[in-house]
């Protein structure tokens, strides 16, 4: 058989998001771009890994009782249509059988991580006697606290017991992946139901209407499946005894008649409920694997940038400040020093998605001590503007039920937008900050990444501003 023909774990993993995903990348019709999270991801994946080989050798191999029990590492198997690349097979000598350990740079892992590890598993059955099966994962519950401990950054879970009565599922799954190989109609492979994420839209999504059930908030798979069976795919024709959340009610409405919601009311209360000054904020962060500053645990947001547009009044004019820590020093401290100067101690401090920047005062405080009042204070006055649109009381059809700002500026204010940053996304910001700080050595590239970091950060707080403003004046 064809080496491209071979069916392995990733081409496994790609059908466990849709079999027509597997069908598309087979044929060349799956989209590979990766964006820079997935980047940064794959990154943060490499570093785990090679961690784990360690691990294995200093802390797993040695449990096992005599010194001829053997270790490989990425050894490959083929059973017929199907090739398995192992992370860690260690050999117990006492039990003359092998332990299948595979590696996910997770801190827990997901269904998916079951599967493809059932899929090793039925493939190296074939070939060793097979004992028990882990997955070696992240530790959330590991606090870095002085030097990086090895040691307790891994955790090796037994699934044993969870891949046995997976197998005949995977199986299953397996021969369907045979047909879908040896067939042309890409149509007897069932499709996703996340266009947003779909790698293959033109397949699995050829004719969607714009303003499609997808679109609905919190959609279920299953709700989507039923509207499906009854050929519905426009968010206006959702029947109208369709059972559907209150959200997703008004989200109907308000396509049939392509026309905003506005509850004035509801706005005009939640607004004037605002204490000045206003603090207009927002963070950027940076999560690596692997915890670079004492108290962190693994993946944990480490913030090293915010921007604050102050309004201090109606009738004063709007400031901005802005910070980034530049050095390799642990950020908080420095960061939350000159924010401590930026805010006072009245005033409201508006964002968006308080979840994320209170989460982030919360573990500040931890870190700094000395700020946690400040911290508690800050998180007490915090206002999330995303409320309004979270609540419906302003709903359009064109933000498609999301309330990210990235899709209701556009809307609201689309005179404003991120086109043309050299910096787009939170994504970029962290990799750009990381480079700028521990990777790059050029004063030129440096400053530019600097002010590349500080005019995305700004736009980001001159955004909600801006949506503030159109709201208040409605």
């Amino acid at each position: 058989m064809s080496i491209n023909n071979l069916i392995t774990k990733t081409d496994f993993l790609v059908y466990l998001e849709a079999p027509r995903h597997f069908w598309a990348l087979k044929n060349n019709k799956y989209d590979l771009t990766l964006n820079d999270f997935d980047k940064h991801l794959i990154e943060q994946g490499y570093i785990v890994e090679e961690q784990a080989k360690l691990f294995a050798q200093k802390y797993i191999l040695p449990k096992y009782s005599t010194k001829n029990s053997d270790l490989t590492f990425q050894e490959t198997f083929v059973d017929g249509e199907f090739e398995a690349r192992t992370d860690i097979l260690i050999k117990n000598e006492q039990t003359n059988k092998w332990d299948i350990y595979e590696i996910k740079s997770v801190t827990k892992p997901k269904p998916e991580h079951y599967y493809d590890t059932t899929f090793q598993t039925i493939i190296l059955e074939k070939h060793l006697d097979i004992d028990k099966v882990f997955i070696l994962h992240v530790n959330n519950d590991y606090i870095r606290e002085g030097d990086f401990e090895l040691d307790l950054f891994l955790t090796a879970e037994d699934v044993t017991e969870k891949v046995v009565p997976l197998k005949e599922e995977t199986q299953d799954k397996m021969q369907d992946c045979v047909f879908l190989l040896s067939t042309d109609n890409y149509k007897l492979a069932t499709e996703c139901w996340k266009p947003k994420e779909c790698r293959c839209k033109d397949l699995c999504f050829s004719n969607l209407p714009e303003q499609s059930i997808y679109d609905l908030s919190r959609i279920t798979e299953k709700k989507v499946l039923q509207l499906r069976d009854e050929d519905v795919l426009d968010i206006k024709d959702v029947p109208l005894d369709f059972k559907l959340t209150p959200n997703q009610q008004i989200q109907v409405e308000v396509a049939r008649s392509n026309n905003p919601f506005i509850d004035k009311k509801a706005i005009s209360e939640e607004l004037e409920a605002l204490e000045y000054p206003l603090y207009f904020m927002d963070y950027e962060s940076y999560n690596p694997a692997i915890p670079i500053f004492d108290g962190y645990k693994p993946y944990q947001q480490m913030v090293f940038q915010y921007s604050l547009h102050v309004l201090n009044s109606p009738e004063e004019d709007l400031e901005h400040h802005e910070f980034v820590v530049q050095d390799q020093t642990e950020p908080s401290k420095e960061l939350l020093r000159q924010m401590k100067q930026n805010i006072s101690e009245k005033g409201s401090v508006i964002v968006w998605y308080k979840g994320f920047e209170c989460g982030r005062n919360k573990e500040m405080a931890q870190l700094c001590p000395d700020f946690a009042d400040f911290m508690e204070d800050i998180n007490n006055r915090t206002y999330d503007l995303m409320d309004i649109f979270k609540k419906n009381y302003y709903v359009d059809p064109q933000f498609k039920g999301s309330n990210s700002i990235k899709d209701v500026l556009p809307v609201l204010v689309p005179e404003l937008n991120y086109k043309n940053l050299n910096i787009q996304n939170g994504a970029v910001a962290m990799i750009s900050w990381h480079k700028m700080v521990y990777e790059s050595s050029d004063d030129r590239e440096k400053k530019e990444i600097l002010n590349n970091l500080l005019t995305y950060c700004e736009q980001d707080t001159l955004a909600m501003v801006k949506i503030w403003e159109f709201l208040t004046n409605i």
